[in-house]
């Protein structure tokens, strides 16, 4: 199996590039005049296969881009430009292993990478030690540094690949869809919560065992003292037993009722992840006010052709319609004045025409409902639009 591969590249005339593998060891080490990206590629793809690519500067230069591109590998870059000596502390302990400034800097790429990605690669290796997964790594590595999944996540698509939710999952990260990263959340979401039932299960059976230790020791130990002591003193003993008792059967009820509340969820959740194929994913804002707008869009990465789910379309900011217009042309609402309808620059559909399936961050709606819908509001958006001409 090829080693998993982190790249430093120092671009310009003369291209310095250096490979390190995933446990911070230096395998290639060199530069040349005039080299293109294609020939830096031959040189690489024989020593293995890189899940991270480094630079030296911010923005990253466009010859580092496209070798990110070409192998689908993560992209480090700093906040800004390393100075000379961040450079130089970086590669101390590498005397004698670079020859020139442009071997020197592409090492410090490489190792400036290597520091941000270690302790993702130092988190998978201790997890699946202790998991007894030490068989898969490499595969888990990979799927974590260039997919930007949890390492649960990379073990269910590598171990459980023929599970329904696993299979669409799996499938939306290898054609890169434009909403990798929403099913991405969606799936961690779910596993999260799986496990989180996991836990309570096992507390509730035990404060159960508990509780019933405590009914066995009482009847046992009120046996006894009633032999010894008067009956009024010992019902108030055991008065505060019983309220014990009581406390952890509560808590056991409140528990049961947080599973099945958990469980539900995790229900809906798998829903989408299956349903996704066949329904758009529509991103879930309460509103379109200033401070939801913010919040949600670096939460959603909301991008150009999105379609937006509104609950309360009244409460807009014009900044945001600003800020929104050219970037999205449809929103589903659940609640909006006429007014607002007429002001909103976007085709707005009424969620009671759609069969919907809601969750707190995400909206399922059939692709073809969803898109009759929309034809039929636009063509009549445009026949007001025109008769509003004529009247002027």
């Amino acid at each position: 199996m090829k080693p998993l591969l982190i790249i430093g590249i120092d671009p310009g005339t003369t291209v310095g590039y250096a490979v390190l593998d995933v446990e911070g060891n230096i395998l290639s080490i060199n530069s040349e005049k005039e080299l293109s990206l294609n020939k830096l590629i031959s040189k690489i793809i024989p020593l293995g296969k890189p899940v991270a690519v480094g630079c030296d500067v911010s923005p990253a230069p466009n010859f580092v881009e496209k070798f990110s591109v070409k192998f689908g590998c993560r992209l480090i870059e700093p906040d800004r430009d390393l100075l000379v000596r961040e450079k130089e502390t970086l590669v101390a302990g590498f005397k004698g292993k670079y020859k020139n400034a442009h071997q020197r800097d592409s090492l410090a790429s490489a190792l400036y990478a290597y520091e941000i990605l270690g302790p993702i690669i130092s988190k998978s290796v201790r997890r699946l030690k202790k998991i007894g997964k030490e068989n898969i790594l490499h595969e888990v590595i990979n799927l974590v540094l260039t997919k930007d999944l949890s390492i649960q996540s990379a073990v269910d698509i590598i171990e459980m690949p023929e599970k329904e939710e696993v299979k669409i999952v799996k499938k939306v990260v290898e054609e890169e869809t434009l909403l990798k990263s929403d099913f991405i959340k969606l799936y961690d979401r779910m596993k999260s919560l799986e496990k989180e039932v996991s836990l309570l299960k096992k507390q509730n059976i035990k404060l159960k065992k508990e509780s019933e230790e405590i009914s066995k020791k009482d009847k046992f130990l009120l046996s006894k003292l009633d032999k010894l002591i008067p009956r009024e003193k010992v019902s108030k003993l055991f008065a505060h037993r019983e309220k014990l008792i009581d406390s952890l059967n509560s808590e056991i009820k409140e528990k049961s009722e947080l599973i099945k509340n958990l469980e539900n969820e995790i229900d809906k959740l798998v829903s989408f992840i299956l349903g996704a194929e066949k329904n758009y994913v529509l991103k879930r804002l309460s509103n379109l006010g200033s401070k939801e707008y913010e919040l949600k869009k670096k939460l959603l990465k909301i991008n150009s052709g999105d379609i937006l789910f509104v609950d309360d379309l009244n409460i807009s900011s014009k900044k945001v319609i600003n800020e929104l217009k050219g970037k999205i042309d449809v929103v589903v609402y659940k609640k909006a004045s006429k007014k607002t309808l007429n002001e909103i620059p976007f085709i707005s559909i009424d969620a009671k025409k759609l069969n919907t399936i809601e969750e707190t961050l995400f909206v399922l709606v059939n692709k073809s409902q969803l898109n009759k819908a929309k034809s039929e509001t636009g063509v009549l958006s445009k026949i007001v639009s025109e008769y509003k001409k004529e009247r002027a």
